[in-house]
């Protein structure tokens, strides 16, 4: 019996040391030399950007392609515990696809990926590059961004997913830093084991907080928090979108990913991915450019008017 709150007291311990406490991320402005960090803090999203992004911001922004910072993060580590996360091309693609999502409310035009693709063909970012990318898609500037951290630890009754960039806004023309930013964003479940209840809770939650959906969760997390250190653009009106009377899903998502949010804006949680010519009934559109709609499930949320067209 002894032996048996012994093992619960040492797993207590693991669990709240990589848990840490749950709390809202801390933003470390780095231009800030005054700003205290506190060495407690672990889930921090740290930024910096120059004047000319302020007050003379780019009239385009691009989306180049991700890349790794380790070979190793494309690979299952073999350690005591099992990491069952593997960044793979099509994950380095699907969180792409998250980062440009969270451009749509921002006032910048920007390039579709199926275009920025058919120019670039690698990641090799020097300055020449990125100036021959800027010209070629005739955008002031260019979005990169390096991924950090990749994986999962999972333990039985405890799990953690974590997911981590670091991104730069570049001035096309000289490859001036306009902005950057770094954070690593996780998402904890499980429990401590201590009756039978508890085992399969703990599984059950250990094991969904892996799953794809949740993995794509964090990805959202992690770049809604980044992106928060930008200005947030003003409301744009929704064009060429009705709210139609007969046919209840008259609308059709036209991004290859989309989330489905619990209220009208990026800060709001994702409830559900959205795939593409998914079809959608529109509701409301007051909170314009987002637009309450209704899946055919009769699942209610939130979407970006610029990802729905009313033909696949």
């Amino acid at each position: 019996m002894l032996r048996g709150f012994k093992l619960i007291f040492v797993f207590s311990t693991v669990l709240i040391v990589l848990t840490g406490c749950a709390s809202s991320p801390t933003y470390i402005n780095e231009n800030d030399a005054n700003q205290e960090q506190s060495s407690l803090t672990t889930d921090t999203v740290y930024f910096k950007h120059d004047q000319i992004f302020i007050h003379s911001p780019p009239s385009c922004i691009a989306v180049l392609p991700l890349y790794v910072s380790d070979d190793k993060l494309a690979k299952q580590k073999i350690s005591a515990t099992q990491d069952i996360l593997t960044l793979t091309a099509e994950n380095l693609q699907h969180l792409r696809w998250i980062l440009y999502s969270h451009l749509a409310p921002f006032p910048y035009r920007d390039v579709e990926l199926a275009q920025v693709n058919r120019i670039v063909s690698s990641t090799d970012y020097s300055q020449k590059t990125i100036s021959n990318i800027g010209s070629v898609l005739n955008c002031d500037a260019l979005l990169i961004g390096k991924v950090t951290d990749y994986h999962s630890d999972f333990f039985g009754f405890y799990s953690q997913t974590a997911i981590g960039v670091e991104l730069k806004l570049l001035r096309a023309k000289d490859s001036l830093i306009l902005w950057e930013a770094r954070h690593v964003a996780k998402s904890h479940a499980g429990s401590i084991p201590i009756t039978p209840v508890d085992i399969a809770v703990g599984l059950y939650s250990a094991t969904e907080n892996v799953s794809e959906q949740q993995v794509i969760r964090v990805a959202d997390d992690l770049f809604r928090r980044l992106l928060q250190t930008w200005k947030t653009s003003p409301t744009e009106p929704t064009e060429g979108i009705v709210i139609a009377e007969n046919n209840k899903f008259p609308l059709y998502v036209t991004a290859e990913k989309l989330f489905l949010r619990s209220g009208p804006g990026k800060k709001f949680k994702a409830m559900d991915v959205l795939n593409q010519n998914e079809k959608l009934a529109l509701l409301d559109d007051k909170s314009s450019p987002w637009l309450q709609v209704e899946m055919a499930d009769g699942q209610l949320g939130y979407v970006h008017a610029k990802f729905i067209a009313q033909s696949p």
